[in-house]
């Protein structure tokens, strides 16, 4: 009987990992206005990565450690670093506190006054980045600036804090039928809601125009732009309003 129990646990617990669903943070470092080496140890991100159960490639990331292999940003050329971190979706909603570091050792990390407003203070004399994770989204931050390095505004705890729309929650999700989409508007303007395939290719178009504030629910019928079936599988629904942009995964089942 004790084994019964244990091989039930164990394929209970396969089930669910099976089941889980994941969002991917793309975050990119713009060294440009740089003007110190950079370190042969590269660019790495350090943050509360554990309790949000993060994870690069497959690895565990671990806590507020600089020397973390798995935080090591790729060298993508023209003073551009890059790393793709996965989430669990347990944690949307959830705030990630986060820091880039020049090298594998605190010394030579962001913390500038220049953080303060997209930021928080450290406890240390400096400051750290935060970001509120709404699902999946491409990141582009420049060294201890608020903004990007051509001075436009990053994805970053910046425009969060100054949302005009955050989502509430998509139901049923996996859906066969139809899924409805929750939006909070929180300050009145142009929005677009868009659906694309996990190719980045459109497939429908949910909303386009001026919302005002307050709640908004939308329904996607599992249909393109065309009036087709789309085909089974995960697609992105891409939430638009202003400087920022959210984006977040859906299961179709047919």
């Amino acid at each position: 009987m004790k084994k019964i129990f244990t091989l039930l646990v164990a394929v209970m617990a396969f089930v669910f990992a099976a089941n889980a669903q994941n969002f991917t943070v793309y975050f990119g470092m713009d060294m440009s206005n740089y003007t110190d080496p950079i370190s042969p140890f590269g660019i790495r991100v350090a943050g509360d990565f554990v309790p949000r159960g993060a994870s690069v490639n497959g690895t565990a990331m671990q806590a507020w450690s600089p020397s973390d292999t798995t935080g090591t940003l790729t060298n993508l050329g023209n003073n551009k670093w890059g790393i793709a971190i996965t989430f669990p979706d347990s944690v949307l909603g959830q705030t990630l506190t986060f820091k880039f570091v020049n090298g594998n050792n605190w010394g030579m990390n962001e913390g500038a006054a220049t953080l303060a407003s997209c930021g928080i203070d450290d406890g240390f004399g400096g400051y750290n980045r935060q970001y509120l994770l709404e699902g999946t989204a491409y990141l582009t931050y420049c060294w201890n600036e608020c903004t990007r390095c051509d001075g436009s505004d990053a994805v970053s705890a910046a425009s969060v804090k100054s949302n005009s729309v955050t989502l509430n929650k998509i139901y049923p999700n996996p859906f066969s039928g139809s899924t409805r989409i929750d939006l909070n508007v929180v300050q009145s303007g142009g929005l677009k809601v868009r659906v694309y395939n996990i190719l980045g290719q459109p497939v429908a178009t949910l909303f386009d125009g001026f919302a005002g504030a307050g709640s908004l629910s939308l329904n996607w019928d599992g249909t393109t732009q065309t009036g087709e079936l789309a085909r089974e599988g995960a697609y992105l629904i891409r939430v638009e309003m202003g400087q920022n942009a959210t984006t977040h995964r859906v299961l179709l089942n047919r």
